[in-house]
């Protein structure tokens, strides 16, 4: 992505929320991304095809993550407009067990 789609696509994503993006210390966006690619690995979900020059930029994190991933100690998935959620839910059963995860289908349009 050159950097002028950047920046509408950042423009684009963070006109919702009323705030504009904050800047937060490399260490902590390596650990967010790197932290929850491992969650769902966990889970038995993979990044997509393009993860890998995301992750180059980043670098590898050091050290343990910090971050906690989930809710409430709990796995929670709410999907999204390009989703399969029967697939989802298919593979979270099989990871965490029926019921075992806070889930919300449907997608506001």
């Amino acid at each position: 992505m050159t950097s002028e789609r950047f920046s509408g696509f950042r423009r684009d994503v963070y006109s919702n929320y009323g705030h504009p993006p904050i800047e937060v210390p490399l260490e902590l966006a390596q650990h967010l991304v790197f932290g929850a690619v491992d969650f769902a690995r966990g889970l038995g979900f993979e990044p997509v095809s393009d993860f890998g020059p995301c992750g180059d930029l980043l670098s590898t994190p050091i050290g343990p993550c910090p971050i906690r991933f989930g809710r409430n100690g709990r796995v929670s998935y709410v999907s999204g407009p390009h989703d399969d959620p029967a697939r989802v839910l298919a593979t979270l059963e099989r990871s965490v067990g029926p019921g075992n995860a806070d889930v919300v289908i449907g997608f506001p349009g």
